[in-house]
């Protein structure tokens, strides 16, 4: 196994690449969940109830699902470069 890993070509660009994007996504998330709460406060009002605070934040999960759907049924015919590039511009909208 490890033969068949050393003689791949381009190998440390492969790497390089896919722990780029991996750094991005968690920056993005990780970014988006330390600041949830000052971004429900900002567009929903500040939350009285656990309750209206857990509504408030599925309601912004929710948003992302249509971008889950996409990348799912475009995968076969695209990329996954090209997937995760269009996810990241979008996500950077």
């Amino acid at each position: 196994i490890i033969s068949s890993i050393l003689q791949e070509d381009n190998l440390i660009k492969k790497m390089c690449t896919t722990a780029a994007c991996w750094f991005i996504l968690d920056l993005i998330f990780y970014g988006n969940t330390l600041f949830t709460p000052l971004v429900l406060e900002k567009a929903f009002g500040s939350a009285e109830t656990l309750q209206k605070n857990s509504r408030d934040a599925a309601i912004l999960s929710c948003i992302a699902l249509p971008g889950y759907f996409v990348s799912v049924f475009t995968i076969g015919y695209q990329t996954p470069i090209w997937v995760q590039s269009q996810g990241f511009l979008l996500m950077a909208v």
